[in-house]
């Protein structure tokens, strides 16, 4: 079989991973806001100043960066009057866009920033230019962030909020090429730069930061276009993709009943993200001069086909593991273009498309995607760090996927941090880790697998979720098992379900090899096996020094070998003498999400012959960082070095 080799060089980074990448995106759509994260004061359902406390507590596990309110689609019909000041008296209006239903304008500007307040998060406000003003959005800004005197204060104040919200990101519009006004580039452009005039900073602390509205997908020349003419009025353009596994948006496919070629379509649709990122900044760094303007990827997620008997306008969709794996991918896209991409929302935060909650009534259930964000958060505010994969390319040619996606960082106290995803669903390929220079103390690590189907519901909120593994750094281990080509070790909580994993940390320069086994539960076909978890087996060897170890003739002789029944392992080498460290998988749990399957021989999508090589700072098409059992997974790796 095969082995790839991951290289992270601690040395080599881009720049530091903003923590904005990590961002969210809540809009007035279907039962996003209303419903999602506000419920009311007078609710039955537990709340703070109307934000379901279940809601925004896990919400605050993610370390949420930065809020995208109130659209959107929305944010072009949105006047914000209507949504300030006393609620029985405030205005109703009729969502168009999304369902056509009356809202009573109950949650505004205050009750988002009360929202922002209690996740931790910065606010960002997309501005009416489709039907708005310059005057209208000009009062905004002041209303949110003047401090001193002045009308608009003067009005915040009346309605209890005395010290400014100092609101730091506005958005210029939204996808002003198509519903928020369906304008030619050379026109938002002018309007653009006519905008940004009157949004005015109103303390050399609290400078407000202008994100242009930017291309659908490809669109190049918006690109060009808003740059030549605005770009220097803005500190950012923005850039939408979704990611939709059929050409028909009428029929865009169903987000839990797919097939294979549905799968790998999906991923290999969602890849072109790095495509659409390079060439985008290619151009607004062309145009950029002497100051530096980042691209804001703020909508971009999964596009399906509506839950059914659910309203077509709300966009209610289940999330699976195959989002979970588009997640993983995507972040580790905009980690490794760290350099260049500054913030990014995923579409949305609740109840909505790839949304990272779900809601019904009282109950609440965390999506896969929900779990790819938590295990990924500890790259915010890291240094992106060089990595290198060797990768195979799966499927066929026009639809072509890596089978490893990776990103890596480094935090201030030192700790590296490698995810990992792992996108083959039908096969194990053993990963060998190499951590340049670095000599890690210890692992921990996080796995998180399913089928590419398998999803959490308010029935069972449980099936995918992520598991946590620790491996203690105690030698010598008592002998109670031995495997073929490994030395003595112990087994660690036998029959421990493996439903995601996430980070690890290598053992001290001395420290034998680790193995880490997932086997399946049953020995059916991949069919079968689709929805099945697996068992962990944790070994631990003794030392490989050879000091400690008595000569090859005077060990006792290996149990017989049960090889039905052995599982595939990823063994972990620590460093010695100043060696690089290395981490060999042979589980079939993916690295940070992996997809579901079977490692039956000769089944599933077909590998290129040849393996693609990219000396990058960001994953090549490579093997699956886990190999052994053949569902997806995530995995992240956290090393701490002295």
């Amino acid at each position: 079989m095969k082995k790839s080799v991951l290289s992270i060089t601690p040395s080599v980074h881009k720049s530091t991973i903003a923590p904005e990448i990590y961002g969210q995106f809540s809009e007035h759509l279907g039962r996003c806001i209303y419903d999602g994260v506000y419920v009311g004061e007078d609710s039955d359902i537990p709340n703070t100043n109307g934000m379901r406390n279940d809601v925004v507590s896990a919400l605050k596990a993610l370390h949420v960066p930065v809020l995208r309110w109130p659209g959107g689609c929305f944010a072009d019909t949105y006047h914000w009057r209507d949504g300030i000041g006393p609620k029985e008296n405030r205005k109703t209006i009729v969502n168009t866009n999304w369902g056509g239903v009356t809202e009573d304008n109950s949650f505004g500007t205050h009750e988002f920033m009360e929202l922002c307040r209690q996740i931790g998060c910065e606010a960002y406000f997309s501005g009416n230019v489709g039907s708005g003003t310059v005057q209208e959005f000009s009062d905004w800004v002041e209303y949110c962030n003047m401090g001193g005197i002045s009308p608009m204060a003067s009005e915040r104040r009346a309605n209890g909020q005395d010290e400014p919200f100092n609101v730091k990101y506005w958005g210029i519009g939204n996808e002003a090429w198509g519903c928020g006004g369906s304008m030619r580039a050379e026109y938002y452009a002018d309007l653009c730069r006519q905008y940004s005039t009157y949004l005015r900073n109103y303390s050399p602390e609290h400078k407000i930061f202008k994100i242009a509205s930017g291309a659908n997908v490809a669109d190049y020349h918006w690109t060009k276009t808003v740059m030549e003419r605005a770009g220097q009025a803005v500190d950012a353009v923005s850039l939408h993709y979704y990611t939709v596994p059929h050409e028909d948006w009428q029929h865009k496919g169903s987000a839990t009943d797919f097939t294979d070629e549905e799968y790998y379509t999906t991923l290999h649709k969602t890849l072109q993200m790095e495509e659409l990122v390079e060439n985008h900044t290619r151009i607004i760094k062309q145009y950029q001069g002497d100051r530096k303007v980042g691209l804001a990827v703020d909508e971009w997620g999964t596009w399906y086909d509506v839950e059914p008997d659910t309203n077509p306008g709300f966009l209610y969709q289940q999330n699976t593991m195959r989002d979970a794996l588009v997640a993983a991918i995507n972040l580790n896209i905009f980690n490794n273009h760290c350099d260049t991409v500054c913030m990014a929302n995923i579409a949305q935060m609740v109840n909505v498309l790839q949304a990272m909650i779900l809601t019904e009534g009282s109950k609440m259930v965390l999506t896969p995607t929900y779990h790819v964000f938590e295990m990924y958060k500890g790259h915010q505010g890291a240094k992106q760090l060089e990595s290198y994969a060797e990768t195979t390319l799966l499927n066929h040619d026009d639809q072509a996927v890596p089978d490893l996606h990776v990103s890596a960082s480094q935090q201030a106290d030192g700790s590296i941090l490698v995810t990992a995803a792992n996108l083959n669903d039908t096969a194990a390929i053993p990963v060998t880790c190499m951590l340049g220079g670095a000599k890690p103390t210890g692992v921990t690590a996080r796995v998180l697998a399913g089928a590419p189907a398998a999803h959490n519901t308010f029935a069972a909120p449980e099936q995918c979720s992520s598991s946590h593994l620790r491996l203690p750094c105690t030698f010598p281990a008592p002998l109670i098992e031995t495997l073929p080509y490994s030395p003595p070790g112990m087994v660690l909580e036998p029959e421990i379900f493996i439903s995601m994993c996430s980070f690890i940390m290598l053992p001290p320069s001395d420290a034998p090899e680790y193995r880490f086994c997932v086997r399946p539960r049953s020995d059916t076909g991949a069919k079968a096996r689709r929805g099945n978890r697996f068992s962990r087996r944790i070994l631990f060897p003794e030392p490989a020094s050879a000091a400690r170890q008595p000569p090859a003739s005077a060990r006792p002789a290996p149990p017989p070998a049960r090889p039905a029944r052995r599982a595939p392992c990823f063994p972990i080498s620590a460093p010695r003498a100043g060696r690089s460290a290395s981490c060999e998988n042979t589980s079939p749990v993916r690295s940070v999400l992996n997809g579901a399957g079977t490692s039956s021989p000769g089944s599933g999508p077909s590998a290129s012959s040849g393996t693609a090589h990219h000396r990058r700072s960001h994953s090549a098409p490579t093997a699956p960082f886990w190999k052994s059992d053949p569902h997806p997974c995530a995995v992240s790796f956290r090393n701490s070095v002295p």
